[in-house]
Parts: structure tokens; sequence; C-alpha cells
């Protein structure tokens, strides 16, 4: 298991900055997750770590050793990216089999690395097959057999179920997350689907322009975002946005005055107050604060409903479950779960709660 830190770093492509000074400390044996949208500099951090691209400024250390200047071969990094790279020729034992050749490793040990990779992931049936022979799934399982035979200090992931379609995508990552409690590895992954990171990652990176803006567990980084950006980003539906005025005991919001309960009582002035969808609940109990709103769409999902809500002028979502009956064009009562809420600077989008 090794320990990856980036220090400083920041990549330049002539005059654009894809990396700016960013810190990062990847603990050994950890799975973390590189987040954000297309464009944010995440694959371009993942090349750097894994020797693929130089920092312009700045450096990565393996265990308190610098690598900034060593190749990925050096580094002892394995890369799976969103294509397979399968060679169309050989068979799956072949493929697994040959960075091992390549390695000049005696005949016996790379078969029998080769089999305990390929029952690890239960693909010892497929040894004998061509990749034109495999599915989709099958096919992506190889390429990362063909990483896993290797034995890295580190695996890098680029996206690599991109290409899979929802069913595959959802076994693969479940494949993923066992293999890293088998193998204890460091594994960095990159992913602009945060419902993937959240459910694969101890931990998340979110960056946005070349910057890293959070990073923490799942749960703190959906529960206490660090700004707005992250607060939308994470999460499905994104994180409810709601201009408000705090004074004191009091919350005054879209021309309706509540008690802030929950809210730090000291704090008066504009905020933002950020609700996920599952904090806002429809038809309250009598005499529990509520705003009226009205219904404009509604999603069915099957275990659950995403209620689409005007709350003057303001767009929400609340998360319900399938025997809440609503349709749209109804007028309700909604209660603001404020024991859960965030607040916003509303100027600069940053995180006011310590």
């Amino acid at each position: 298991m090794t320990e990856v830190r980036v220090e400083g770093v920041t990549r330049r492509f002539g005059n654009v900055e894809a990396l700016r000074g960013v810190d990062l400390t990847i603990a050994s044996g950890e799975f973390l997750s590189l987040v954000g949208s297309s464009g944010c500099g995440k694959s371009t951090l993942l090349h750097v770590i894994a020797g693929l691209e130089r920092a312009s400024e700045g450096t990565v250390r393996f265990d308190g050793v610098d690598v900034s200047a060593l190749s990925p071969r050096e580094r002892d990094v394995a890369v799976v990216f969103q294509t397979y790279a399968l060679y169309p020729h050989m068979s799956v034992f072949d493929n697994l089999g040959f960075p091992l050749r390549m390695s000049r490793v005696p005949r016996e040990e790379l078969r029998r690395r080769v089999r305990e990779t390929a029952e690890l992931l239960r693909i010892d049936d497929l040894l004998s097959r061509r990749p034109r022979e495999l599915s989709g799934g099958q096919r992506q399982r190889v390429a990362l057999g063909r990483a896993i035979v290797r034995r890295p200090r580190v695996f890098l992931f680029d996206e690599p179920l991109s290409n899979l379609d929802a069913r595959l995508r959802l076994e693969t990552r479940a494949e993923l997350k066992r293999l890293h409690e088998q193998l204890r590895t460091t594994f960095i992954y990159v992913t602009h689907d945060q419902t993937e990171a959240m459910t694969l990652s101890q931990r998340l990176a979110v960056l946005r322009a070349g910057e890293v803006l959070q990073v923490g567990t799942p749960e703190e980084v959906y529960r206490r975002p660090a700004d707005t950006f992250v607060a939308t980003f994470v999460g499905s539906p994104p994180m409810n946005l709601i201009p408000a005025r705090l004074d004191g005991g009091r919350l005054a919001v879209g021309g309706v005055e509540l008690p802030a309960g929950g809210l730090p009582p000291s704090f008066r002035g504009d905020v933002l107050i950020g609700l996920r969808p599952e904090d806002l609940a429809l038809r309250p109990g009598p005499g529990e604060p509520a705003m009226p709103a009205t219904v404009t769409l509604v999603e069915p999902l099957g275990p659950e409903s995403y209620v689409h809500l005007d709350f003057a002028g303001h767009a929400l979502v609340a998360r319900v479950g399938p025997d809440v009956p609503v349709r749209a064009g109804e007028r309700l009562r909604v209660s603001l779960g404020l024991g859960a809420a965030s607040l916003f600077d509303p100027e600069t989008g940053r995180r006011l709660q310590t």
C-alpha cells in the first residue's frame, strides 16, 4: 500500500492552467474519487499522478519519495482507461499475461498469477476467448485484470465505466468495491458521475476549474458542502438553494416569516439556505411552521418520487415516498427541515457554518 501526496501541483497547457496549486493526500490503501464537471482538471491530475504528464510546478510523492521525474513504469502504477485497449488477436489469457511477459516473469509464475487474477474477477472460464467474443462488462474485467496482475503500488482509473450500460455499470461498480476490499491497494478514481463516486469511495475530492474545492467522506460532502457549487454538483436531485434573511430567531423567506429553529441564533443578514430534497416535508402537521408552494411536476420513480415545487418564484425539489399523493397544479404547504440546513454567503457562495 502506498500513500500518494500531491504538493502545489500546477499544470499549464500554453496559457491555460488545467490545475492550479493542487494539494491533496491520498492515504495508503484508500479509495479516493476525483469528481467534477467536464474540463475541471480531474483527468489531468490523474495523469500527473501516473506520470503520463509532467506538472509545470509542484511535486508528486509516493510514501514521501519525490517521483515527479519518474515514468509510469518507474512509479509502478497501473492505469485503467475508459477504452478497454485489449489486443484483439490475443486470448483473454494472453491479454492478462502480456504485461508479465514484458517484465520477463517466469512462465509458471505468469500462469499462476493470470489464473489467480481471473478467479478474482470471475473470468476464469473466459481465458480461451478473444475480445470480440466478450460482452462489454467482460472486456472491462479483462482490462481490470491486466492492471491487477502486475500488482502495482497504485491503481488509477480514468472513467472506466463510461462505455457500459446502466446495468453493467452497477454490476462493475460492485466488483470494483469488492476488489478494493480484497486487494487493499491505493485506488484513485476519476468520474464525472457523482453517484458513482459516492457509492465507491471512502473520500471524494471535488474539483472545479483546476482547483480542489472540498475533500471529505461522501457523507461530509453531501451534508456539509463547502460552497454552492459542491452543494449543487453532489447529490441527485441537487441541493435546493433558497434566498432568505436571518434576523436572530426569525427567518424571512419569500415573504413568509418562520421560526429559525436549528439555525445559528446569533447570525443576522442575507443568506442562501441549502436544503436537500429529503429535508422538505409536504403537508406538515398542525402548527408546524410551513410555507405555501405549488406543485409543478411529479416524477414517480417507484420507491420514491421527486416533487417539483414553485415557491415565490423559486424552483425547489422534494424527495418523498411513493405513498404521498400529489399532482401537478396542487397548492400545499411545505415544511423546511432547518436542522439539516446549510447556510451560504449569497455573494461568494462559501459555506458560513464551521
